[in-house]
């Protein structure tokens, strides 16, 4: 196993010393791949050890998510890749756990509106090489109706294992409403559409429900009528 030294203790660490807690867990309630590898920041330039190089091998391409309602290595949302089950990422992907767990695992809605208003002032203000980049990622662990996606069974998180799938779902449901406004959001501000019909094409476009439209079509009118 690789090893570093840590300056905080003086000590000699191996390189995935902080994510056994996480391995643990991962061990016990992960549905979706039992093979794991852990890669620290430390790791950086290193070699991956016999047994880490023997479990890459027996995994495949596709994305998926570990979230957790424990926090390990100062996260609770893991996105896990061929090459680690910790990949790294930005810390917009622990608000989406942070609005997860306030909705649905100990439903307060008040932190659920102040976490979802935050997340999606982080969305708005991304390039969008990021907005792609993090929309991509959840998209990946949400296909399949989020069957890409585990959870820690605990009383923080999912608190029994045949919620899981029904947890599944209400995420799937929670970040339609973020990516819903997000395209809103890029209609109307980014691509200024801001007149009448604009405002109501917005409210028809990613809806099922079209009534809207008769109120801009009889706008029209009357406009030219006058």
């Amino acid at each position: 196993m690789s090893s570093y030294f840590d300056g905080e203790t003086g000590k000699e660490r191996k390189g995935s010393w902080r994510f056994e807690q996480l391995e643990s867990i991962m061990t016990r309630d992960s549905t979706l791949q039992k093979s794991h590898v852990f890669m620290h920041p430390h790791d950086t330039g290193l070699d991956y050890t016999d047994d880490e190089l023997k479990a890459c091998q027996e995994r495949d391409f596709e994305c998926r998510l570990f979230i957790t309602g424990t926090n390990c290595a100062n996260k609770t949302f893991f996105l896990r890749t061929r090459h680690t089950d910790n990949h790294e990422h930005n810390t917009e992907f622990n608000f989406v756990r942070d609005y997860l767990k306030a909705a649905v695992s100990t439903r307060n809605h008040m932190a659920a509106k102040v976490t979802l208003s935050r997340l999606l002032t982080m969305c708005f203000k991304m390039s969008e090489s990021d907005r792609i980049s993090f929309s991509s990622t959840i998209a990946s662990g949400l296909s399949k109706n989020g069957m890409n996606v585990d959870f820690e069974i605990s009383d923080t998180m999912v608190r029994k294992s045949n919620d899981i799938e029904v947890t599944r779902l209400k995420l799937c449901v929670l970040m339609h409403i973020i990516f819903n406004k997000v395209r809103k959001h890029e209609f109307l501000v980014v691509n200024e559409g801001s007149n009448a019909f604009r405002l109501f094409h917005c409210r028809t476009k990613y809806s099922r429900d079209k009534k809207t439209i008769l109120y801009a079509v009889f706008s029209f009118l009357l406009q030219c009528c006058l």
